[in-house]
């Protein structure tokens, strides 16, 4: 769409509303396997996207796991997406065998200094942390204030 008011023409919304009962609101996006991953604070849900907004169907909620910095989010190709979580960072991935998406706990040697870097932090500032996949090796890195 070229506008992105409700009104004009080929723009519209989705409903970002948890299955499970909790408020959840948008804090970032990512692509995983062509669909788009939309990461709340408290869940990720991966949706299917088309020009048509009436085609736009949630194929999948993930609970209880979610970004407290919009600017972590980064994908490394079209199969996982790296992301900072309350408990370190984490790897959105694709199941080979079913396709669903999941979370990997990859940051576990570094579990610890991360969670102990924010717990020292505002919220702001957990929020302003950022991440970039750096481009000649495709690690993730992570800056926290």
């Amino acid at each position: 769409p070229t506008g992105w008011e409700e009104q004009n023409s080929g723009a519209g919304s989705v409903s970002f509303r948890a299955s499970y009962g909790f408020v959840d609101s948008t804090v970032a996006f990512g692509v995983i396997q062509n669909n788009l991953a939309v990461f709340g604070r408290q869940s990720i849900q991966i949706w299917k996207v088309d020009a048509d907004p009436d085609s736009f169907a949630r194929l999948q909620t993930m609970p209880n796991i979610g970004t407290v910095a919009p600017k972590s989010v980064h994908g490394v190709g079209e199969l996982d997406v790296m992301f900072l979580d309350d408990t370190g960072v984490r790897s959105l991935r694709t199941k080979s065998d079913s396709l669903n998406s999941y979370s990997v706990d990859i940051g576990t040697p570094i579990d610890t200094l991360i969670q102990t870097a924010l717990r020292g932090l505002s919220a702001a500032q957990k929020a302003a942390s950022c991440g970039v996949v750096e481009p000649t090796n495709k690690r993730y890195w992570l800056y926290l204030n």
